[in-house]
């Protein structure tokens, strides 16, 4: 049977199927008579999926067979691995099932005949016959492509930050990226294709998820036979058959390369545009260069990112948990790029802690408050750390530069606890004093209830405020990790 489809033969077989509530009973790719393409890959296309009930959109269909030949004991083996370990971890894309089908057309393109094929005949019914064709539907979550083609077929970037200069989403996609990887290698499964098409952000969940485990094998003793690979983000033992089997190492690369190429906007190795030079790249004596996104603060990414990209699989890291430990000594060090887009907030806390400590020493109320005009300063001078790129004032300036939000949010709320003035205030009130009379307490008080009050009203701050407790509670997860190991 010819293999060539036009989509309005595609479409018109999807329909036809899609009235006999094939591939799915409760699920259809149609919808008040029209679908929606999302998609087109490399094995095949993507599809809305609505629920048949009251066709709301309940994730994607994607289907195989049009392109390449359906292998269902491939697709079953794909969507049992990708099942198993995104059970155990929130970072991989969900399948919900597949199924497939054979399908017999008349000469007028009408669908005769189908029939699901079964896991347990499944390498006696599947075998090719040129009177029918083959598909596979698998129907997961949806998700958004990190990168994807726009109309003129050049490849873009759903997230600008992703390949802007600052570092702090791509450290994201890496941990998220990493730690799927990590649990793959945990059940001894080896991904084989990491790249940046098979990652996909979560916008509910404001996560990133590794999909497409059609390459994966799981082993019995770390390594497999190659199943498939990408150019440019396979690694040199693989490329190079240099090697008839590959293991957990190879994926290391692959990871490395996919961080390494968001860094460098989007451009592969000794290439002007999103294709390799594969000659240059699977050269051995190839060292990584510098991404064009690299900055003094990334000297440590990009060491990272040498490593697992060296030629000789010994030389990278031997596990995925050392690369997560490398990445998270990243995102939780104190002077993280987080801290530099909220200069002015540490400058006003700075300014209102002087204010304190001026005030206190005014007049005989708690004259420990003096400190707050130390401590005050201190934050000034953090912020001005901020703003300098000398390397040798950086250095001098390091303690100032631990200095975050959630120590200043500590020292307000010990002030505020031991300020006088919030005893006096209530006091006087109670004995109706005229409380709006300045004082060295209430102004104390009330210089408080300001700093708490930009606290919450700023935006800025709580991003900070919420950023901080993301990458702590990673970083207390992976504690408890290694923890649990000793």
């Amino acid at each position: 049977m010819d293999t060539s489809w036009t989509k309005k033969e595609i479409e018109e077989i999807l329909w036809q199927l899609d009235k006999m509530q094939l591939p799915f009973t409760n699920s259809s790719i149609f919808f008040s008579n029209q679908n929606k393409e999302l998609g087109e890959g490399g094995s095949g296309y993507v599809f809305d999926c609505y629920r048949r009930r009251d066709g709301k959109c309940e994730g994607v269909i994607k289907v195989i067979g049009f392109k390449d030949f359906a292998d269902y004991i491939g697709i079953h083996r794909e969507t049992m691995l990708q099942q198993e370990v995104a059970r155990q971890c929130k970072n991989v894309v969900k399948i919900y099932e597949a199924v497939c089908l054979k399908l017999w057309l008349n000469e007028d393109g009408q669908v005769t005949k189908t029939q699901i094929m079964q896991k347990e005949s499944a390498k006696d019914e599947f075998k090719y016959d040129c009177n029918c064709i083959t598909l596979a539907f698998i129907r997961m979550e949806k998700l958004q492509p990190v990168i994807y083609k726009d109309e003129s077929g050049k490849i873009k970037c759903f997230n600008n930050e992703l390949i802007s200069k600052t570092n702090e989403e791509v450290m994201k996609l890496f941990y998220d990226t990493a730690c799927a990887v990590e649990a793959a290698h945990k059940r001894k499964i080896l991904h084989g294709d990491i790249k940046l098409e098979n990652i996909f952000y979560d916008k509910v969940h404001k996560i990133y998820k590794l999909g497409d485990f059609g390459s994966a094998v799981q082993t019995e003793f770390g390594v497999a036979k190659v199943a498939g690979y990408t150019n440019g983000y396979v690694a040199p033992e693989v490329y190079n058959c240099t090697v008839r089997k590959f293991d957990a190492a190879a994926d290391i690369y692959s990871l490395g390369m996919a961080i390494y190429i968001l860094r460098n906007q989007l451009v592969k190795i000794g290439s002007s545009n999103y294709s390799p030079n594969l000659e240059l790249q699977y050269q051995e004596d190839y060292v990584l260069e510098k991404p064009v996104n690299d900055s003094e603060d990334d000297d440590y990414l990009y060491m990272i990112l040498r490593k697992m990209c060296s030629y000789h699989p010994a030389d990278r890291p031997k596990k995925m948990r050392d690369i997560i430990g490398m990445i998270v000594g990243i995102m939780v060090r104190p002077w993280y790029g987080m801290q530099v887009k909220h200069i002015w907030s540490y400058v006003i806390f700075g300014i209102l802690l002087i204010a304190k400590g001026a005030i206190s020493g005014m007049g005989e109320y708690q004259p420990w408050l003096t400190e707050s005009a130390v401590l005050g300063f201190v934050v000034c001078i953090k912020a001005a750390s901020l703003c300098i790129r000398n390397r040798k004032i950086y250095r001098c300036l390091y303690l100032f530069r631990k200095i975050d939000m959630t120590y200043l949010l500590s020292i307000l709320a010990i002030e505020a606890w031991n300020i006088g003035g919030t005893c006096i205030l209530f006091s006087d009130i109670i004995h109706g004093t005229d409380y709006f009379y300045v004082d060295a307490p209430r102004c104390l008080f009330w210089i408080t209830v300001i700093e708490f009050t930009l606290l919450l009203s700023l935006d800025k701050l709580k991003k900070d405020a919420q950023d901080l407790y993301c990458e702590w509670s990673r970083f207390l997860f992976l504690a408890k990790e290694e923890w649990r190991k000793l």
